[in-house]
């Protein structure tokens, strides 16, 4: 079974903004290890979904990648922004977008998309993921 993000973007924003990021997170968890794609003890609680090291989030500064997204996040900098989109990489993110905006914001997305030139925005794909063994 294939999980395509696109049909339920709305439903996720909603999750979000009712409970939280972080109650999503452990849904998600639960959810992927009754399916057993995800170990059953992950190997950080920060980031259960992709074991990343941060010179793992390549960030191209002044671009945004325009359109697939997923949903968004608040992020304290581009570089947080590239470690929620690994976290949610088994939600289906593969790109993302930062800016300062409402304090700083995240969009998770499924792919890069269209490139436009922002110097507010920082950008990045993740390029390498694994699922917690």
């Amino acid at each position: 079974e294939v999980w395509q993000p696109g049909p339920i973007r709305n439903t996720i924003r909603l999750l979000l903004q009712l409970h939280g990021q972080e109650w999503l997170q452990r849904l998600l968890v639960v959810e992927l290890q009754e399916r057993n794609v995800l170990a059953q003890e992950p190997r950080s609680a920060l980031s259960p979904f992709a074991i990343a090291a941060p010179e793992e989030c390549v960030v191209e500064n002044g671009f945004d990648y325009v359109g697939n997204d997923l949903f968004s996040v608040t992020s304290v900098d581009a570089f947080e922004c590239c470690h929620q989109c690994q976290n949610f990489a088994a939600a289906g993110c593969r790109a993302f977008s930062w800016t300062d905006y409402q304090g700083g914001t995240c969009w998770l997305k499924t792919g890069r998309g269209t490139i436009a030139v922002n110097a507010n925005a920082k950008s990045g794909t993740i390029s390498t993921f694994r699922f917690a063994e």
